[in-house]
């Protein structure tokens, strides 16, 4: 939680933040999404359990209003070779 408070801090996280989990709870990252949610009062929108899929990320990224995630590399390839744009 420690690490958390000092990542929002660092990142101005706080509680108009949406912040987006695709990687599982045991993953550093994962955990770490929901820490950083807890922490800063930012709503936490977890699809840990929900296979990756690009597409899907990046409809969720839109009609949720994410403004926080945390990709792994293999996911960024994932997002480059298909091409998809971030959004605004």
């Amino acid at each position: 939680l420690s690490a958390a408070r000092g990542v929002c801090l660092a990142f101005e996280i706080d509680k108009d933040d949406v912040i987006l989990n695709t990687l599982p709870l045991f993953h550093v990252s994962g955990l770490s999404q929901l820490a950083r949610a807890e922490v800063s009062g930012a709503r936490l929108v977890d699809v840990s359990e929900t296979p990756w899929d690009a597409s899907l990320f990046a409809l969720l990224v839109q009609k949720q209003k994410v403004t926080i995630t945390s990709l792994v590399p293999t996911q960024i390839f994932d997002l480059v070779q298909k091409k998809m744009a971030a959004p605004k």
